[in-house]
């Protein structure tokens, strides 16, 4: 009795498995996402690695105005590429180790004291996104910054950062350079001391330098 039971119940299991069909499927689909990351790069215009920055001659032509000259130049905004946020810094320094870029000389003859110097004035203007681009920024170091004479003003802006990428990938620099005397020469009101007046630099110039650096982020 016991297996004439098992064996309906077997039959019975066959018949219900053969009364069911598979939904019918003739089409799916697939989804392939695509990905790709760029590197934070950043690099100096290799036409542009050393620039070489020579303000026009100055002259003591004028006893309460001396005469002071600008050198200026604004280049076509290819300065540096960066396409990430990035910090610039500047140091700059001079051969008589002021830690500032002033425009120095070492004075020559067997009387000499030491470094003459000029008022130096600097301006560094870097420019990101300028137009047509669009939300575009500027920034400015040093641009009150007289330097020489004892007063030494540090960067103004420095070190500064960019929170927002270029994002044409172009920085443009804009920068201009001043030097003027310490004091009106000549001075016939008072006995000048030997740094109170520029001696002339006929081979030899007057120099200063600066080293931008650029930290991408």
């Amino acid at each position: 009795m016991k297996k004439f039971l098992i064996g309906l119940l077997v039959a019975g299991l066959a018949l219900g498995l053969s009364g069911m069909a598979m939904a019918e499927q003739l089409s799916d689909t697939q989804t392939f996402n695509f990905s790709c990351t760029v590197e934070k790069y950043i690099e100096v215009n290799p036409a542009h690695k050393t620039r070489n920055i020579t303000t026009p001659s100055i002259s003591p032509e004028d006893i309460y105005n001396p005469k002071s000259n600008y050198s200026f130049f604004k280049n076509s905004y290819n300065e540096l590429y960066a396409n990430c946020p990035f910090t610039i810094s500047l140091a700059g320094d001079n051969g008589a180790s002021d830690g500032l870029p002033i425009l120095a000389r070492n004075e020559v003859g067997p009387n000499r004291y030491g470094w003459d110097r000029l008022d130096t004035k600097l301006a560094f203007s870097y420019i990101i996104n300028y137009p047509p681009s669009g939300g575009w920024k500027r920034i400015t170091f040093g641009d009150n910054g007289y330097y020489g004479g004892g007063v030494k003003n540090g960067w103004s802006n420095n070190p500064y950062t960019f929170t927002e990428a270029p994002h044409d990938g172009e920085v443009g620099l804009e920068l201009v350079s001043q030097a003027t005397f310490l004091d009106a020469v000549p001075d016939w009101t008072k006995n000048n001391i030997w740094s109170e007046s520029a001696d002339a630099s006929c081979s030899t110039a007057y120099t200063a330098w600066v080293v931008a650096t650029y930290m991408a982020l």
